[in-house]
C-alpha cells in the first residue's frame, strides 16, 4: 500500500531539488491528492474484499441452483412416469388447458353472478321493507 507520508524523488536527478510540498502553491493541492490516493487505496482494498465475498456467494448460489435443478428434473421424471402409467403417453398439460373449451365454465360463472346479484337486490328490498314495518310499529 501507498503511504501518504513517504515522499521519494521520482528520479535521482531530482534529489537535489526541494520537494514540491515546499512550494506554497503546490503544497495544499499535493496534500489533497496524496490524501485522495490513500482513500482510493482503502476503497480498492474494501472492494477487493467485497469481490471475494461476492465470488463466494456466487459459488454458493450456483451450487444451490444445481441442487434445485436436480430436484426439478427428479419431479419431472416422476410426473412423466405417472403419466406413462396412467395414460400410456406423455400429456402436455399446458396445451390441453389452452385447447380446452371453457364456455361451460364461463356460462356457470355468469349464472352464479346473476343469482348473487338477484340475492343482493332481494336482501336490499327486504331490509327496506323491514325498516318501513319497524317505522310503522314505532308510530303505533
Amino acid at each position: 500500500p501507498h503511504h501518504i507520508t513517504s515522499h521519494r524523488p521520482l528520479s535521482p536527478h531530482l534529489s537535489s531539488t526541494p520537494p514540491l510540498f515546499s512550494f506554497p502553491l503546490f503544497s495544499s493541492a499535493m496534500i489533497r491528492l496524496q490524501n485522495r490516493i490513500g482513500e482510493l487505496y482503502l476503497e480498492t482494498e474494501e472492494e477487493r474484499v467485497n469481490l471475494k465475498e461476492m465470488h463466494r456467494e456466487r459459488v454458493r448460489l450456483s451450487k444451490d441452483k444445481e441442487v434445485r435443478q436436480a430436484e426439478i428434473a427428479s419431479w419431472e421424471s416422476r410426473c412423466n412416469n405417472i403419466q406413462m402409467l396412467k395414460f400410456g403417453r406423455l400429456v402436455d398439460v399446458d396445451a390441453l388447458e389452452a385447447g380446452s373449451d371453457r364456455s361451460k365454465e364461463v356460462d356457470a360463472e355468469r349464472s352464479v353472478k346473476v343469482v348473487e346479484d338477484d340475492g343482493r337486490l332481494s336482501l336490499f328490498r327486504m331490509q327496506k321493507e323491514m325498516e318501513e314495518v319497524q317505522e310503522k310499529l314505532s308510530q303505533v
